[in-house]
């Protein structure tokens, strides 16, 4: 039987599959030529940002609301901890990106891009164990990404 998060997983794990190619860039940061670090740390801030920013916007414009409705609405959202993470990731993401710009410290960029893949790992286990559930039992019958919800990203 279909679950309402069906096309979601799918896409959840097309973006686990290109952060596994972004840290594989990253790890190889340090053991490429001291010329071409800075070019390699503004890739992995780049493949970052393409992965990940649009669908972080569309979690809080469309998965969170939809959890909301089922769980707990109001100044105490049931999401609010997955927003503030998202907040995290953002700021973290632009430390990265400060860092990028500095290929002297390429050992710290590395270290900072491994934590943040870190935590975004932990959000989507967290939203996949937490979230995923709530929205195939309320949802059910319906696609996110579907009527419930834009197309995903």
């Amino acid at each position: 039987m279909a679950r309402a998060t069906d096309a979601l997983r799918a896409t959840r794990a097309g973006i686990r599959a290109r952060l596994q190619e972004v840290a594989e860039k990253a790890g190889a940061v340090t053991s490429g030529p001291p010329a071409a670090r800075a070019a390699t740390m503004r890739e992995v801030v780049a493949g970052l940002d393409r992965c990940l920013r649009g669908h972080l916007e569309w979690e809080e414009r469309t998965l969170h609301p939809v959890v909301d409705k089922f769980a707990c609405e109001g100044p105490r959202a049931f999401s609010a901890s997955m927003r503030y993470e998202h907040d995290i990731i953002h700021r973290w993401m632009a430390e990265l990106a400060r860092r990028a710009g500095d290929p002297e410290d390429a050992v710290g960029f590395v270290r900072h891009a491994d934590r943040l893949l870190g935590v975004v790992l932990a959000h989507f286990e967290l939203e996949e164990a937490v979230f995923f559930p709530i929205l195939d039992e309320t949802a059910a019958g319906h696609a996110i990404g579907g009527p419930l919800a834009p197309a995903l990203p």
